[in-house]
């Protein structure tokens, strides 16, 4: 029974948790249009126009799409001291080639009942290949069935088998992945759906080859959205211009400080919900006369 290997189905394993990594950068919900309506603005908007051209977005929903894209090193975020404008990076800029190769493989294997734009389809695409532990379990199973014990070595010792079986039960629902056999023995296979990604996949692969840095196992490895976000931005920064006005002005950093050393010299004042009540005089014992001044 063939098992799976380093190399399987012409994708490298190894590379699986870079590609992975990739796919939580440009799969969340609005992220490839963003990218496709600043490339066809010149690669750079103010943030108003850029909501006016996807109108079908909020304001909110884009101003914090940008944001999160900034920090991923897809874009720069340039404020002139009157607004805020988007600024395409070089990773941002080579995304053409993912958008390109989902969309065709959404239209042809998840063909919506209305027509809708090819941008749509490749972010169903990538939306469903987004899952953790998506790639490695499909480039380990490639053109052959497996067991899920011959694929153990794809997820983490810590969360495996549970985990495996989840993702290969996730994929199945997805119609990317199909089962044979009896249960509790149930081997698997791609679907032709599920090989038809390969186009996709080698995209996805090429991109984070150029724009992402494969994780160090002789480091403690950061928490995934913070790998994510400093390997692109480290990515954008070697081979992209800087932007041409920072993120904040003078004033409002001047303003900032100001404020902070406005709380560190503060003292707290305390304050109750309601007046102390007044105290009756001291009782006199003894009866006797108080003394009298002098």
């Amino acid at each position: 029974m063939p098992t799976a290997s380093a190399v399987h189905s012409g994708h490298d394993l190894d590379e699986a948790p870079t590609v992975q990594r990739a796919l939580s950068v440009l799969a969340p919900k609005w992220t490839l249009w963003t990218l496709r309506t600043l490339q066809h603005n010149g690669g750079a908007m103010p943030l108003a126009l850029l909501q006016e051209a996807m109108p079908w977005v909020s304001y909110s929903n884009v101003a914090n799409r940008v944001s999160v894209m900034a920090d991923d090193g897809l874009l720069h975020k340039v404020y002139d001291g009157r607004s805020s404008s988007a600024v395409l990076t070089a990773a941002g800029r080579s995304t053409d080639a993912v958008r390109q190769a989902a969309a065709a493989w959404g239209h042809k294997h998840r063909p919506a009942a209305t027509k809708q734009a090819s941008t749509t389809y490749a972010e169903q695409t990538l939306s469903i290949l987004a899952k953790s532990y998506t790639t490695a379990v499909m480039w380990s199973l490639g053109p052959d069935t497996l067991y899920p014990y011959e694929m153990s070595d794809v997820v983490p010792p810590t969360r495996a088998p549970a985990q495996l079986y989840l993702r290969l039960n996730a994929l199945r629902d997805d119609g990317l992945v199909e089962r044979s056999g009896e249960p509790r023995h149930y081997a698997y296979t791609l679907t032709s759906s599920g090989a038809a990604l390969d186009d996709t996949y080698d995209a996805l692969t090429q991109w984070s080859r150029a724009h992402l840095v494969a994780p160090s196992a002789s480091r403690r490895t950061p928490p995934p959205s913070q790998t994510v976000s400093r390997d692109v931005a480290a990515a954008a920064a070697r081979t992209s211009p800087a932007p041409s006005a920072p993120t904040d002005s003078p004033v409002q950093r001047a303003m900032g400080r100001a404020q902070a050393a406005a709380l560190r010299s503060a003292t707290t004042r305390l304050e109750f919900s309601h007046r102390p009540a007044p105290q009756p005089a001291p009782l006199i014992v003894n009866g006797a006369p108080a003394p009298r001044r002098r």
